[in-house]
Parts: C-alpha cells; structure tokens; sequence
C-alpha cells in the first residue's frame, strides 16, 4: 500500500500514540489520509501526537473494550494494528501481554468485520522466529518464539489469516526488524528514523539517477518495505541515498 491508496481514505491507528504508531500517524496524515487513533495511553504518550492534533480524532480506550472498538471503527475503511504490550513486560505481567496482544487482536478483526472495514494490517514482530538458527533471518526461519510476548504477535498472525479465510476480511500481516536496534545503529550514524514521508529509499529519484535498480540493494530495500521502521523522506539527493544504504547495510 503506497501513499496514494491512503488518500481521501479513512484509517484507524490502535497504539497510535506509541513512538512507531506516532509517527505513522504524521505520515498517513500528509499522504492526505482521515486518521483517527485509538489508544489506551499505557506506554503511548499524549505529546507523541502533538504533531497530529486538531489533524487526527484522538479516541482514548482499550482494544479490549467493545464499546471503544464500535466507536474506533465506526466508518473506518483500513485499520492500522500496533497496539501492544512491549516483550519486556513478557515477564512480569504475561497475562497483561497476552490479554493486549493476543484478546485484543482478535477482538480489533471481529470488530473490523463486524464494521465493514476493506483491509486490516496487523503489524507483528521478529519475535515470533524467536532464537536464530539461520542469517540473516528470514521469513522461512522456523516461527519458535522464546517469549509470552513472542507468542502472542505469533497468535495474532494466525487470527489474521483465520479471518480472512473463514471471513473473508482482507488482512495483511507485517513483521517488523529489530526496529529498536536498527533505530539505535542508525541514530549513531545520524539518521533519523521517523516515519516523515511514504517515500522509501528504494523510490527516490536520486536512487534511479545512480543507476540503482530494485534489488540492488536487498537489505535497504527489505528494510524499506517494513514501512515502519526505515527513514523516509520527501527527497533525498545522491549523497543522502548513499549514506542511509551504507548504514542499513552495515547494521541490518
């Protein structure tokens, strides 16, 4: 999905205040999507959304609570799932995860079904392949998580597929990188990270007056097809291009 599918389109965010979550919001906002985000606030924060404000309906409540889901979703057509609890709770409050991470997964796609909505994209984690046997980790890797929180992203894959094939409801499941260490390795290099604009490395202009075709640079281009986790940027020049691949091929 590129940024002109968003356009004119009405989109959910759950966990839309979260760092991630924040700054898609900003950036279906200036691909001139409708954005309204649902968040319990637990881990998100208000001020990631400053940016969004009087942009974006804010909707404070649980992905758990029915009442707050048939708000959240009402004339909703694609519906953006982040909302999680972190692995590092995993230990310490694994019903919690699994409650959020697993229950309310399923309770965001009945609620997508039961509100006609045409797409829902389940954002999921590396933690579901758990230790690596092989690298770099693909998406054959075996699916053996070592954490409850690894468990239950595994989990709300698998009730994604469900539902689209007893349902029908289209869904599209995304796994994230080990986007906290590759946000690290890159702010080390001077790169921001942040979700600016829906145009990745691999589709800008500067790319293709280097010569560079797709899959030219496999690692970038992967990273770049996450969406969440890659720097994007309105334009980027030669040396710009450059730089962001050398740092992602170094540190991926």
């Amino acid at each position: 999905m590129s940024a002109p599918f968003f356009r004119g389109r009405r989109v959910l965010v759950t966990g839309g205040a979260g760092f991630i979550g924040s700054h898609l919001v900003d950036g279906l906002l200036a691909a001139g999507a409708s954005v309204r985000v649902l968040d319990d606030f637990s881990s998100g924060r208000r001020e990631h959304l400053a940016a969004a404000a009087g942009r974006a309906e804010i909707i404070a409540g649980d992905v758990c609570d029915e009442r707050a889901l048939d708000t959240a979703l009402a004339g909703v057509e694609v519906v953006l799932h982040l909302a999680t609890r972190c692995v590092r709770l995993s230990l310490s409050d694994p019903e919690g995860v699994h409650r959020v991470n697993s229950e309310g997964t399923l309770r965001v796609l009945m609620a997508a079904r039961r509100h006609g909505a045409g797409r829902v994209v389940y954002v999921s984690s590396s933690e579901v392949y758990g230790t690596a046997v092989q690298a770099p980790m693909t998406e054959s890797h075996p699916l053996a998580p070592t954490t409850v929180y690894g468990a239950t992203k595994l989990a709300g894959e698998l009730y994604a597929q469900a539902m689209t094939r007893s349902f029908g409801l289209p869904t599209l499941v995304v796994r994230t990188p080990e986007r906290d260490r590759l946000r690290a390795a890159l702010g080390a290099r001077g790169i921001d990270t942040g979700l600016h604009y829906p145009i990745p490395v691999h589709l800008q202009p500067a790319w293709r007056h280097l010569g560079h075709r797709e899959g030219d640079f496999p690692v970038a281009e992967a990273a770049a097809r996450t969406v969440l986790s890659l720097p994007m940027y309105p334009h980027m020049g030669e040396d710009a291009v450059h730089r962001v691949c050398d740092a992602i091929e170094a540190c991926v």
